[in-house]
């Protein structure tokens, strides 16, 4: 997914109220190793909401309660790396550069 298309929908009124709404449920526990995610200013993990199934290949579960989750920040980091090295390697273009599909996400 194309940067300013996903930074597009992270700023969006719907993701900021799905992800409320996701913080609220799971009480601001991360389901992963149970922190407690309040932030620095509380001397904290800051909270994440995390897609289970990655929004780069599922848009159509963007917004999708069951695939969201919150992962304190130390949690979402390690998954991210994980999930990176796990992917194929991305196809590469005439122009020497990965070929990326942008993908449109709901709004």
């Amino acid at each position: 997914m194309a940067e300013k298309v996903r930074e597009g929908f992270y700023l969006s009124k719907r993701w900021k109220e799905t992800r409320l709404k996701v913080l609220r449920r799971d009480r601001y526990i991360c389901q992963q190793c149970g922190a407690k995610c309040l932030g620095k200013s509380k001397g904290l993990p800051a909270p994440q909401v995390d897609h289970e199934l990655e929004l780069k290949t599922h848009p159509h579960l963007a917004y999708e309660m069951s695939n969201l989750r919150v992962l304190c920040k130390p949690c979402h980091s390690k998954r991210t790396i994980l999930d990176t090295i796990g992917r194929a390697k991305p196809e590469i273009g005439i122009d020497g550069f990965p070929v990326e599909e942008l993908q449109h996400i709901p709004s």
